[in-house]
């Protein structure tokens, strides 16, 4: 990457509020590519609201912002879309032909050095792109995500579907692209690319905005997170009932405080 790129940004949520991991790494990652003095501009998918303090706080580090909602009826034609052509649902979602001829007019006028797609869930948008260097962020192994949460009933099953057809896609998409971020070593070692590279680039801490502070506090433990998310529901679920009894036996008077977006009904009954 040049001293001074344009890089053209792709992300599949818009990256703020982030109350989600994908929108917070996309948030951050923006955020010092433009403090090292790259030109970003921004085109985001959408399926919720964008408000005006929404835009305002991107704005501080985009000299573009191109957003693309996505309504509830074109969702169902995208995920039947998807269905003829085995693509995982969750790329599929995202995907719409209308809104990737518009990516293509905006890339071509912008002429960027760069366009950084994020998630497998924008891959199928760089096709057709006249770009010198194409950069995919996997962020993490989603086949394997899905693999975990299969099982029996109806929702096993389209895990175990979706898992597959994710892993199929993890490494047909490779070739789309001229460099290749995940976020963990785990999670790179997972995805089925036999012998190609993929470059690992962790998530980190503000250690500036996250400074040790003098101050009283009223819980031991606080467990932070999307709590939506269904990995982060079971694991809070699994610390209240079978952790926590087991340090209550010792430290009866211990604390927690669970913090999190949208939280659903799982956690709020505990």
């Amino acid at each position: 990457m040049a001293d001074k790129s344009s890089i053209v940004f792709i992300s599949s949520r818009f990256p703020y509020p982030t109350e989600k991991g994908d929108k917070l790494r996309a948030y951050q990652q923006i955020k010092q590519l433009k403090q090292l003095g790259h030109s970003i501009y921004l085109v985001s998918l959408s399926d919720s609201e964008i408000t005006t303090e929404h835009l305002a706080e991107m704005e501080k580090y985009c000299s573009e912002i191109k957003t693309f909602k996505i309504g509830k009826f074109q969702i169902f034609f995208n995920l039947l879309f998807g269905i003829f052509k085995l693509w995982p649902f969750q790329v599929s979602y995202f995907y719409s032909a209308a809104i990737r001829k518009k990516i293509k007019t905006i890339v071509y006028k912008i002429n960027p050095d760069v366009v950084f797609f994020q998630l497998i869930r924008t891959a199928p948008y760089s096709k057709g792109l006249r770009c010198d260097f194409k950069v995919l962020d996997y962020q993490d192994a989603f086949s394997i995500n899905m693999q975990q949460r299969a099982g029996f009933g109806l929702t096993g099953i389209f895990y175990a579907i979706e898992s597959l057809l994710l892993r199929r896609f993890e490494s047909r998409c490779y070739s789309w692209f001229d460099k290749h971020l995940i976020i963990s070593e785990k999670d790179r070692d997972e995805l089925v690319l036999k012998e190609k590279e993929v470059q690992v680039l962790r998530n980190a801490v503000d250690t500036e905005f996250y400074t040790p502070m003098a101050s009283h506090h009223d819980y031991d433990i606080v467990f932070v997170g999307n709590m939506n998310y269904e990995p982060n529901v079971k694991a809070t679920v699994y610390l209240v009932e079978q952790i926590m009894p087991l340090v209550w036996k010792q430290f009866p008077a211990a604390k927690v405080v669970i913090a999190g977006a949208n939280p659903h009904r799982k956690v709020l009954s505990l």
